[in-house]
């Protein structure tokens, strides 16, 4: 099915994939936020915090970057290239979308 899709259609979806897995890590937070008991001791708060920013981050480049890597491995650099360049730019689109709907 997504064999013939388009550079642009491919990182649509890996935009709309990312912006899901935020929306998930963040009410997956704000779920916690209210369930973890407040302590003295804020060690525990930071290392969580850090372990699932480092989890995040390689789901987060998994998703950008996956399609990409295939496609730059198999020696189809330009097309990689231009793929990384649409999943960014849909990215910012979103990006942008939600900074204005706050803004209003």
């Amino acid at each position: 099915m997504l064999k013939n899709a388009s550079l642009s259609f491919i990182g649509f979806l890996q935009a709309t994939t990312l912006l899901l897995y935020v929306m998930l890590v963040t009410t997956v937070m704000r779920y916690l936020e209210d369930k973890v008991p407040e302590d003295d001791n804020d060690m525990f708060a930071g290392i969580i915090f850090i372990l699932l920013f480092v989890v995040s981050a390689v789901i987060s480049a998994g998703i950008v970057l996956g399609r990409a890597g295939q496609l730059y491995f198999h020696k189809q650099q330009k097309p990689a290239y231009h793929l990384v360049g649409w999943t960014v730019g849909w990215t910012l689109a979103y990006f942008a979308m939600f900074v204005l709907l706050v803004a209003l």
